[in-house]
């Protein structure tokens, strides 16, 4: 594709976005005068107002700041362990976040036969069979509430922050529970118990910097970094752990200051407020929402990854920039990596098999949703987005089949390679505008998501046409991108 065609690609798809961008966050400022004050407070940025509505990035950022001198004591301490070749077992983070850790090493400890007999179990679907109950009732109430453990709760004075942290750490801990006995499976482990391989598996499930946040990390690279564990601090390793801390650390200022004038969190929870926006910054909050939420976790998870690799650990990598993606299949492969890899290693491979037809892997991809909607609660609008997730993944697979057919090779060798690339871009708008959509239904909630596909996806000629042009350019851009990954 010539160097014009490019640029204008390019052009439209980021000026369409950044004016989209504008018009929400003018539209907004006389919008939040009608948010609940508890919502927006006064922030730093010339005394104006802040979204504090955020309550996952508020709970994690008080934490940290909260037990930052913990955080250093703990990379201190464990760069002393590695350099006088101090057994790793003895690193189950008795010496650290002593105040949040407390309380849900109270819970591990009162779950710890479901632990042992997930450790113990013989075969992978009877891991499957012990997990799987858990994790449903997760979300059918409270965790506090399946866990039994309000009394104890109120006796400890525990305030929301920690509150959330201990629920979230828990949906973490048997996402991890189920890699460690499928894991020991596979590799035979499971034949013998030791108490030693106890301890490993409780290092694996309480290591310090992704025990709150995430993300996923699987058992066997766990223990595989912790048996090759060394001292190796070379000028190249400290240039480049300063350089990610100063990365992640500028990018938390940013997000900081995008919360400042980006109020996408606050106003999604008041549906009649959206209805009050016009058509450019309709799109503009459905910009927003999966941008606030994308640097969010690129900061959360790059911040995790950082601190693993001082100690020597892998962690999945932070997530790509969603603005440039519009497969569904790459989004859910780069965006939470870890959770990817969890499902393709645990459910997706085992239910294909041998068998990578189209069909055993539209199943497998039924699975797999099928979970991450367990996963995050199962409401009415958690099913819309897995449901159109899963409609886009298959209908990419069913595409890539008919790609490879004969009939299909006959039309693209009639075709230049830029014509191939505008037909493709042609029949993936639609499914990146539905993508999107799905997503506004996740960060936000049914009334917000459904008026947004209603108002912009569902009114023909406009604003669907107009809508589907700019996804069209936004492909391009998506598949340039792609294209110099590969090539890179």
């Amino acid at each position: 594709m010539n160097q014009m065609e490019v640029m204008l690609n390019w052009f439209v798809w980021t000026s369409s976005l950044g004016f989209a961008l504008y018009s929400f966050i003018s539209d907004s400022k006389y919008l939040i005068e009608l948010i609940d004050a508890k919502d927006v407070t006064k922030g730093w940025l010339l005394d104006g107002p802040q979204d504090v509505s955020d309550y996952e990035w508020n709970a994690i950022r008080h934490t940290f700041r909260q037990h930052f001198i913990h955080i250093i004591i703990y990379l201190v301490l464990t760069q002393l362990f590695i350099k006088y070749k101090i057994k790793m077992e003895v690193m189950l983070n008795w010496f650290v976040w002593t105040s949040s850790l407390g309380f849900a090493l109270y819970s591990f400890i009162s779950d710890s036969k479901y632990l042992i007999e997930l450790i113990d179990a013989k075969d992978v679907t009877k891991g499957w069979l012990l997990d799987g109950p858990q994790d449903v009732d997760k979300q059918k109430c409270n965790i506090s509430q399946v866990l039994g453990k309000q009394r104890y709760f109120r006796r400890l004075e525990l305030n929301e922050t920690q509150l959330f942290l201990f629920e979230v750490c828990m949906a973490w801990l048997n996402a991890k529970c189920l890699s460690l006995s499928i894991d020991r499976i596979r590799s035979q482990i499971h034949r013998t118990f030791y108490f030693t391989q106890l301890i490993q598996c409780v290092a694996y499930c309480l290591y310090l910097p992704a025990f709150f946040t995430g993300p996923i990390h699987q058992y066997n690279t766990f223990i595989s970094d912790m048996n090759t564990l060394e001292w190796k601090w070379t000028s190249n390793r400290v240039m480049e752990v300063m350089k990610q801390l100063l990365r992640f650390t500028f990018w938390s200022f940013v997000f900081e200051l995008m919360l400042h004038l980006v109020f996408s969190q606050s106003i999604q929870f008041y549906p009649e407020l959206t209805q009050m926006l016009s058509v450019w910054s309709l799109c503009g909050l459905g910009f927003a929402l999966p941008l606030m939420f994308f640097v969010k976790y690129f900061i959360i998870y790059g911040s995790v990854a950082t601190i693993a690799a001082i100690d020597g650990f892998r962690m999945p990598v932070p997530p790509k920039c969603i603005s440039r993606i519009h497969s569904c299949v790459y989004l859910w492969r780069t965006f939470d990596r870890g959770l990817h890899l969890w499902l393709t290693n645990y459910f997706y491979k085992p239910i294909i098999g041998t068998q990578w037809n189209p069909m055993r892997k539209v199943f497998a991809g039924f699975v797999c949703f099928l979970c991450i909607c367990l996963w995050h609660g199962m409401d009415r609008a958690v099913v819309v987005w897995t449901s159109l997730n899963f409609f886009g993944v298959s209908a990419e697979i069913i595409a890539k089949s008919i790609h490879s057919s004969n009939h299909w090779s006959f039309v693209t060798s009639n075709l230049s390679s830029e014509g191939n690339t505008r037909l493709n871009a042609l029949i993936a708008c639609p499914f990146f505008a539905i993508a999107y959509a799905s997503n506004i239904f996740f960060l936000s909630n049914w009334d917000v998501g459904y008026y947004f596909v209603k108002t912009l996806l569902l009114s023909f000629p406009t604003p669907l046409l107009p809508t589907l042009l700019v996804m069209y350019f936004g492909c391009h851009v998506s598949i340039h991108c792609m294209r110099s990954e590969t090539t890179t």
